[in-house]
């Protein structure tokens, strides 16, 4: 025995399969109560064949939330996409249990651990085998003990008139910088009204400070004052594409007449790109 820091002691306490690659405690200690712990370490499938088969019992909770993070763990070590499902399946089983007296306390630290075992699950099982791609179509998957029907009603992918069509998942992507600054702008603008400032607080002051939070942001200039010059000012840094002479680059990403010819179309913003040099 050993005295640990507080933050090794709440690594060791918050520690599940997604944050170590190993089973939490509280499925670890499932396994042990069940007699399975050796199993599980050279039968994974087996092992969770066993406590399948047991559900329905008094100890459905317990039972469902390790059925979840095995089922991850193994699905980990080469099980399969069925497994992150089963996965995700077992963690809705035990957030969202059919008798209510199974229901989770508010303050059960499995609680954020089957949340992100199902959001992790459903990416997981769901991905398209093409690079990030999650593959949200109506279907039948299979699971180990069965198959899922995902049915799917595609007015549910509609964002400003676009039909969404390639998914992704965010929890594999870093936001930084902009989003939380933001918020809090909002959250302030609630409680203190701000207004427009011709040199003060414009469209391209306001962006610059938000993005002070981020590596490398750029100086404050008098080409940000007097914002007409910003575009010159972001050229002259490296900020945007450097292999034209700025008037060239300048007049390639004029975009009015290409705007005006795609109207309404679909793809606008595909179109209004099309002649504009990208990257830097």
């Amino acid at each position: 025995m050993k005295r640990l820091s507080p933050h090794e002691a709440n690594r060791s306490l918050t520690a599940n399969v997604l944050t170590t690659g190993v089973p939490s405690g509280p499925a670890q200690e499932y396994l042990y109560r069940a007699n399975l712990t050796e199993r599980f370490d050279t039968d994974p499938a087996g092992t969770i064949a066993i406590l399948y088969d047991g559900l329905g019992q008094q100890d459905e909770p317990d039972r469902v939330f390790a059925l979840s993070e095995l089922s991850f763990t193994y699905a980990e070590r080469g099980g399969g996409q069925p497994y992150y499902l089963a996965s995700a399946a077992y963690a809705w089983a035990f957030l969202f249990p059919e008798r209510p007296e199974w229901r989770p306390g508010e303050y059960d630290p499995r609680v954020r651990v089957a949340m992100d075992l199902y959001n992790r699950g459903i990416t997981a099982g769901l991905a398209s085998g093409k690079g990030d791609g999650v593959d949200l179509s109506a279907r039948a998957v299979a699971l180990p003990y069965g198959s899922l029907r995902i049915d799917v009603d595609p007015s549910g992918f509609t964002f400003g008139g676009y039909q969404l069509a390639n998914f992704v998942s965010l929890a594999d992507f870093d936001v930084r910088g902009l989003r939380n600054r933001y918020l809090q702008t909002i959250n302030d603008l609630k409680e203190q009204p701000s207004f427009y400032n011709t040199l003060t607080a414009n469209c391209t002051t306001n962006v610059l400070v938000h993005t002070k939070v981020n590596p490398g942001s750029l100086a404050y200039s008098w080409k940000i004052l007097l914002s007409g010059y910003a575009p010159q000012y972001a050229y002259e840094n490296g900020r945007s594409n450097s292999t034209l002479p700025f008037e060239e680059l300048r007049r390639r990403g004029h975009i009015n007449a290409a705007a005006r010819a795609a109207n309404d179309a679909p793809d606008f913003s595909q179109r209004i790109r099309t002649d504009v040099p990208q990257g830097r």
